[in-house]
């Protein structure tokens, strides 16, 4: 408890009603009404890769806010320097060695490039403290070999960082402000050559037999979304992409309808009858997420599947009334053409075992090298 009486307690997990109080309490925070559910499907799905643990946050009786830790279990280090030693020591943990494996903590909400510090408004403003005083009950606790805490660097106060972490930047994360009455009106923000580019491009697509499906549930899809996507994830982290933290099971995609009704809707590009790609968008309150992109290579390239379900969501969103687009990750150069703009994130990491901090360092290296990218998403879209 710090001078502020606040008081964090750590647990396994949450009871009904306490999942319910800090549901309510985070209405309207970035991600809030889905923080819990979506922790606890990643939960369910990876028993064996991760363990999870919550920081509920309360002054004087009140919620202020929560924690979201998560710890991955041997998590190889390598691929995250270079390619080229991930593929050594993948190579070494066919014979049982794993020199780069460490236990990590990760303090944010899994599988989202976001913060898993969440507060209501209210204390928000005190956001320095309360990770300050995060740091100091997590210091070496839990068997974790390091702990990373995402943030966004303009939130990070002098309380924070009196305490040394090293700083390691990592993705930006891409969002569209919707201010459109439609989708003609998001268009006409655009210089005419670039109208007719999107417009020609959409076209391309019909006359190539692309359609679109949107469904509410995925249940019946999960099985073929999850083979796309561990093709597509394959298919970038071979050409020099970041890698996911480790890898999605099929059991994720099974359980996504778990979130609940209007929580999400997937959208799918068929070609002449065929699944050729596919997103999800999670629904969160006036705002929506666009998550993992999965596809058949050949089918989707034909259609430049990842540019028009991007142009897609957008005209979704906009029919919807949204008042901002969450556009992840990858792809930055088509977001950017698509008007979006960049929110800088980064860790911060304590880093308990010695060899870490080179280590740290030579991730931080790359991560804040330009070609820097995820392995989650496409790489397909309009040229101009």
């Amino acid at each position: 408890m710090n001078d502020l009486a606040f008081e964090i307690e750590l647990s396994e997990s949450l009871s009904s009603e306490a999942q319910s109080a800090l549901t309510d309490a985070l209405q309207g925070v970035r991600f809030g009404s889905l923080a819990i559910p979506w922790c606890e499907l990643v939960r369910r799905a990876h028993p064996n890769a991760l363990s999870l643990r919550y920081l509920t946050i309360r002054r004087e009786g009140r919620d202020a806010g929560l924690g979201i830790l998560y710890i991955i279990h041997r998590m190889d280090l390598a691929p995250f320097i270079s390619p080229r030693l991930g593929t050594v020591t993948r190579w070494l943990g066919r014979i049982g060695l794993h020199p780069l494996a460490f236990d990590l903590g990760f303090l944010e909400i899994p599988l989202m490039n976001l913060p898993g510090v969440l507060l209501t408004p209210e204390f928000e403003p005190m956001r320095d403290t309360i990770t300050a005083e995060m740091l100091r009950v997590l210091r070496k606790r839990l068997d974790m070999s390091a702990l990373c805490v995402k943030c966004e660097p303009h939130t990070v106060g002098p309380e924070t960082l009196a305490q040394r972490p090293l700083r390691i930047p990592y993705l930006d994360n891409a969002m569209l402000t919707l201010e459109y009455a439609d989708y003609e009106g998001y268009l006409a923000q655009f210089r005419s050559p670039r109208r007719r580019v999107m417009r020609k491009t959409r076209r391309r697509f019909f006359r190539q037999g692309g359609q679109f499906e949107v469904h509410e549930r995925v249940g019946e899809f999960a099985p073929e979304l999850h083979r796309l996507f561990q093709s597509t994830s394959a298919r970038a982290e071979a050409k020099g992409m970041l890698p996911m933290p480790f890898e999605i099971s099929r059991e994720f995609f099974e359980g996504l309808d778990s979130l609940g009704d209007g929580k999400l809707h997937l959208t799918l590009v068929r070609v002449d009858g065929e699944l050729a790609s596919f997103i999800f968008t999670l629904h969160d309150g006036a705002s929506r997420e666009v998550k993992y992109y999965g596809a058949d290579y050949e089918r989707s390239l034909a259609v430049q599947a990842y540019f028009n379900l991007a142009c897609y969501e957008i005209e979704l969103a906009i029919e919807a009334g949204c008042d901002l687009l969450h556009m992840g990750t990858t792809s930055k150069e088509h977001k950017e053409r698509l008007g979006g703009s960049f929110q800088p994130m980064e860790y911060l990491g304590e880093l308990y075992h010695p060899v870490l901090r080179p280590i740290g360092n030579l991730i931080a290296k790359r991560l804040s090298s330009a070609d820097a990218r995820a392995s989650d998403g496409g790489d397909n879209g309009a040229d101009e």
